[in-house]
C-alpha cells in the first residue's frame, strides 16, 4: 500500500499562518533598520545614490507591509529632489510588483 504525505486544511492553514507570521517578523526587522539609515540620509542630506538606491531596492521587497510602504515613500519623497527619473522608475516598479488595481 502506497503512504502519500497529504496537507489536509488545518495544516494548509497553519502554514500559511507561519508563513504570515514569518513575513510580518521579516517586516518589522526590516522597518527598524531602515527607519535608521533612511533618517540618516534625510538629516545628513546625503545625496549618496548607490545608498539611497540600495535601500530602495531592499525596501521594495518589502512593500507588502504599510509600514515599509511609508517607509519607502518617506526616501522617495527625499530622493525625488535629487534624482526625479530614478523616483519615477521606483513608484513604477513598486505599481507592477504591489499594486493589485484591475486595470
Amino acid at each position: 500500500m502506497l503512504h502519500h504525505n497529504k496537507l489536509d486544511e488545518s495544516n494548509i492553514d497553519k502554514l500559511a499562518d507561519d508563513i504570515g507570521e514569518t513575513l510580518s517578523r521579516l517586516a518589522r526587522q526590516a522597518h527598524d533598520i531602515h527607519a535608521q539609515e533612511i533618517n540618516y540620509i534625510i538629516n545628513s542630506k546625503s545625496i549618496d545614490i548607490k545608498d539611497i538606491e540600495r535601500i530602495l531596492d531592499s525596501l521594495l521587497e518589502c512593500c507588502y507591509s504599510s509600514n515599509i510602504l511609508e517607509l519607502f515613500k518617506k526616501l522617495c519623497r527625499y530622493y525625488y529632489y535629487i534624482n526625479k527619473q530614478a523616483v519615477i522608475e521606483y513608484v513604477e516598479l513598486y505599481r507592477e510588483m504591489w499594486d493589485n488595481d484591475d486595470e
